[in-house]
């Protein structure tokens, strides 16, 4: 593949890349629109990508779908490089010669490659203003006469998902009512409509090349993926036979969920009618007979996805530390545990629901080259016999297997290349998950419940001052007044009491929000520690970020005045009831810990560092702590106002200097802060990598 390898002066028997819309020879590179052009290829060459085969050959990154010729990597973009947060990789490999003939018949002989013609496909549709990704490069790779890979890289879209796998989560947790339903088909149906009218035939347009989030108001927003080499470009609106075609795929795909009542919403939204005419009936009938063919393969396609996607989820999450490394030294111990996982209780005698595993190594490393396991309610049982017929098929090599199910750093590299192949059933894989959890599970809610214990008994030991040589403890006791009922609600309306009050509470808002973004743009995180929640005054700022919560506090009454921002959440926070000194989660538990509003009542430094040190276990990712700056203005009118006075301080401010070295001490390493007004308010908000 590496042979005649092109560069960016381009190569004879290469197409080369094309940044941007930028790029028409195929012979030497040249740019026609400079300016986009440039800004692309400045950080494509920081990231080291200045070839074809360097695209090609490239082995980090996320694995987001694979096939036989195919493979989509997620990179996320060092924001110091000025490019995108992150961008997909999408490459065709064409490593054998039945695949480059095949390809050759397809047009790329004397014609464009996919990579090329989705790139200019999807600049068209941007220019023609529907919702899609921005294409950034393509390149392609030939070898002699024939095409031997391309790949194009576009730019990722933030908080989206694919629409079937939005559907198949809401259909499993019943997250969506029959008027949402409707809400969510018939905005999709517009926008295909508005797809139609502005000339444009998608030719592929399954759920799974439409991407979805929920906006403003319930709606919904989409954006398009991945057109088809069969899709066409008009300059008025596409033909009946196109508009059959792309209604077809989406409604093989609500087939294929079990959607079918939806085709009269899907219909009448499309056609802008409240009752569907005799013609449009017959358009109709059409789009539901080409959509029958099309429901098995949808089918199987969407059953594959669905399970290499959860595969690669619990490879990627242990790779990133979200989520703690199965050790299985060999198939064997991992059918064992399996079978340890059943609980044998309230089974559900029905019948039984087999799982084939063909490994492609069997001689290399020892273990038979089938095993069979069988599912019947509660029970699993294993076995080497061959079954007549499995549910579900899984052909794969059995250090590809131990790789993926344990969630080794080799996994993805492993997927990629293919070596995991599945047929049937996906639904039985979650089953064979969800059992392997079951020991996970029982052993985390085990130390979680020890360490809620022990945190209980460090709470109440707080609420009164220790008193030890004649000194009072720095630690404040939150005592009674702080876990008031009323005192809570007192609380909970503080902060919006005043104008004053209400614009430094917006700005204090989107000073933690920057804050979690600077270690959002490094990693990626999902679950976040709200470490003192109080009344909730942050949830609004995670729920816009998607992440899950666990809300953390020493009064019950503050934990119950902030359920009032659960409904915010698509999964509900969770509370939990201890103390900063002795959190009760076991270790990474959580990705980012967020903490503010807390470190201004502790003026003793071991006890501060003995929060840190909490914080630095329990999160995997990062912290974000706000503390009072002691170089500002309204720092050094408190503490001149409490030197007339005579009363005791009851903030604690300190330097930046102070603050940094502490932090260092426990392991945290700053990546930035952001000050509500620097040189003049005390809150600066400071973001750490664990």
């Amino acid at each position: 593949m590496h042979a005649g390898a092109a560069t960016w002066c381009g190569d004879r028997h290469v197409a080369g890349w094309e940044v941007g819309t930028r790029f028409r020879r195929d012979v030497e590179l040249r740019t026609t629109r400079r300016k986009v052009s440039r800004a692309d290829r400045g950080w494509i060459e920081q990231i080291g990508w200045r070839s074809v085969d360097d695209v090609l050959s490239w082995s980090a990154g996320d694995v987001a779908a694979v096939s036989h010729t195919s493979d989509v990597v997620e990179v996320p973009i060092d924001p110091a490089f000025g490019g995108p947060a992150k961008v997909f990789v999408k490459r065709y490999r064409y490593d054998s010669l039945e695949h480059r003939v095949k390809q050759s018949f397809r047009g790329t002989l004397f014609g464009k490659s996919r990579a090329r013609r989705e790139f200019e496909f999807l600049t068209e549709m941007r220019r023609r203003a529907i919702p899609t990704v921005r294409p950034i490069a393509y390149g392609d790779n030939y070898g002699r006469v024939f095409l031997r890979a391309s790949f194009l890289i576009t730019e990722g879209v933030e908080g989206f998902q694919s629409l079937d796998l939005f559907a198949l989560q809401a259909l499993r947790d019943r997250s969506l009512d029959r008027g949402q339903w409707r809400r969510l088909t018939a905005e999709l149906a517009t926008m295909i409509r508005r797809m139609h009218d502005a000339g444009i035939h998608h030719g592929g347009l399954f759920l799974r090349n439409i991407l979805v989030r929920a906006g403003m108001g319930g709606g919904y927003d989409f954006v398009l993926i991945d057109p088809d080499t069969h899709g066409r470009m008009t300059c008025s609106r596409v033909a009946e036979s196109y508009v059959v075609s792309d209604l077809s795929e989406v409604v093989a795909s609500g087939m294929a969920l079990g959607r079918r009542y939806g085709l009269a919403t899907l219909m009448k939204s499309y056609f802008q009618t409240p009752r569907l005419s005799l013609e449009q009936k017959k358009v109709t009938s059409q789009i539901v007979a080409r959509a029958w063919r099309l429901a098995p393969g949808e089918r199987r396609r969407m059953a594959i996805t669905e399970a290499i996607g959860w595969l690669r989820e619990r490879a990627d999450a242990v790779s990133k530390g979200k989520a703690s490394e199965r050790v299985f030294r060999s198939v064997d111990e991992f059918f064992d545990t399996l079978c340890s996982c059943a609980t044998g209780e309230n089974s559900n005698h029905g019948s039984e629901r087999t799982i084939r595993f063909s490994f492609a190594d069997a001689n290399g490393s020892g273990e038979p080259s089938d095993r069979t396991v069988v599912f019947e309610g509660d029970g699993v049982s294993v076995s080497s016999a061959r079954p007549s017929q499995a549910d579900l098929t899984i052909f794969t090599d059995t250090r590809t297997w131990l790789a993926v199910v344990c969630g080794r750093a080799e996994a993805g590299a492993r997927l990629r290349s293919g070596n995991l192949r599945i047929e049937g059933d996906s639904t039985l894989l979650h089953t064979l998950m969800r059992r392997l959890d079951q020991v996970e599970s029982k052993c985390v809610s085990r130390r979680v419940q020890d360490r809620a214990n022990r945190g209980a008994e460090s709470g109440r030991r707080l609420e009164r001052p220790e008193v030890q040589c004649g000194v009072t403890s720095s630690v404040r006791p939150f005592g009674r007044k702080y876990k008031a009922d009323d005192y809570a609600h007192y609380y909970s309306q503080k902060h919006a009491a005043t104008l004053a009050r209400r614009i430094s509470n917006y700005f204090e808002r989107r000073m933690i929000r920057r804050s979690l973004l600077r270690i959002r743009r490094k990693h990626y995180f999902e679950s976040v520690l709200d470490c003192p929640s109080g009344t909730g005054r942050f949830l609004p700022t995670l729920a816009s970020l998607g992440v899950s919560v666990v809300a953390m506090d020493t009064s019950d009454a503050m934990l119950r005045e902030g359920r009032k921002y659960h409904g915010l959440f698509t999964k509900f926070p969770m509370a939990v009831a201890c103390s900063a000194f002795e959190i009760a989660l076991p270790d990474n538990a959580v990705d980012v810990i967020l903490c503010s509003r807390l470190l201004h009542h502790v003026s003793d430094r071991e006890d501060r560092l003995r929060i840190l040190r909490e914080f630095a276990r329990v999160a995997k990712v990062g912290v974000v702590i706000s503390f009072f700056d002691a170089d500002c203005f309204r720092s050094w009118k408190r503490a001149r106002k409490e030197c007339r006075s005579g009363k005791p301080r009851g903030r604690f401010a300190m330097s930046r200097s102070v603050f940094l070295e502490e932090t260092a001490q426990v392991g945290l390493r700053p990546i930035g802060m952001n000050a509500l007004l620097r040189f003049h308010t005390e809150v600066t908000a400071a973001a750490f990598l664990c």
